[in-house]
């Protein structure tokens, strides 16, 4: 009797230590990843700048919307201001659009994309190259990275290409609406005239869509007065001044009369 009690007595012992055991790795299993999770984690800067690193807009479409953007929303209490500026590249600040500078603020209540308008100039001047716009971002204030700074805008141009005029040939003869200032589709083939000159009348423009450009020297502290007659409909006549390089040019309407 006394060896059986004194076995189930051990055999409850070795039982209750088993458990106190399972109890011990029990504990030590959740304590140790508490001690882990304690270390805390390292943030990284937010960073912010152009979602891209070109731009385009048609030049009739304008303003060209330039978006900034920050890759997470600022913590409680924390602001990012940036500026942004508008730089000349093969476009002229004025003529083809107009200089642009100003600030956007990110905090933890605003958007993580904003943007800001460059204006477009609409000059009607045909045969353009496209042009461009260096775009650039500063950091003013607060804890951020600058990501993307620099960016690049480009400004097609929508007036029409001038329709070529039909050349004669031995074959077809001289056509009745080739003139004598032909070639001149283009600026750079402008015909240049005198005042008061004889071959400037009696012009034709054909086939649809034809552009004709002349050019003429003046005297400077000299008054002239130019007008253009017997319009047809659909015709506009511009003075381009000055042209002393393709792009730097600057177009007026000319007086007209019927």
């Amino acid at each position: 009797m006394i060896k059986r009690s004194t076995r189930a007595r051990l055999g409850h012992l070795s039982l209750i230590l088993l458990g106190l055991a399972g109890g011990l790795a029990y504990l030590g299993a959740i304590t140790r990843p508490a001690t882990v999770g304690a270390v805390p984690i390292q943030q990284t800067d937010p960073q912010i700048g152009f979602t891209s690193t070109s731009f385009t807009v048609v030049e009739n479409q304008g303003p060209a919307v330039i978006q900034v953007q920050i890759n997470r929303t600022p913590d409680a209490g924390e602001t990012i201001v940036v500026e942004y500026l508008t730089l000349p590249g093969t476009a002229i600040p004025g003529q083809d659009y107009t200089t642009t500078t100003g600030q956007l603020t990110f905090s933890n209540s605003t958007q993580t994309t904003q943007s800001f308008n460059v204006p477009i100039i609409n000059n009607a001047t045909s045969n353009q190259t496209n042009r461009t716009v260096n775009l650039v971002l500063r950091l003013v204030s607060g804890e951020a990275t600058l990501a993307t700074g620099q960016a690049t805008l480009t400004i097609t141009d929508d007036d029409p290409t001038p329709t070529p005029t039909i050349r004669p040939t031995a074959a077809t003869g001289t056509p009745i609406f080739v003139d004598l200032s032909e070639p001149n589709d283009t600026l750079e083939e402008a015909y240049e005239v005198q005042p008061d000159a004889a071959a400037i009348c009696q012009l034709t423009l054909w086939p649809p869509g034809d552009l004709d450009f002349y050019r003429f020297a003046v005297k400077s502290g000299t008054f002239y007065q130019l007008t253009t007659s017997d319009l047809s409909p659909g015709i506009d006549t511009c003075l381009l001044y000055p042209s002393p390089r393709p792009r730097d040019r600057t177009r007026y309407r000319m007086p007209s009369s019927a």
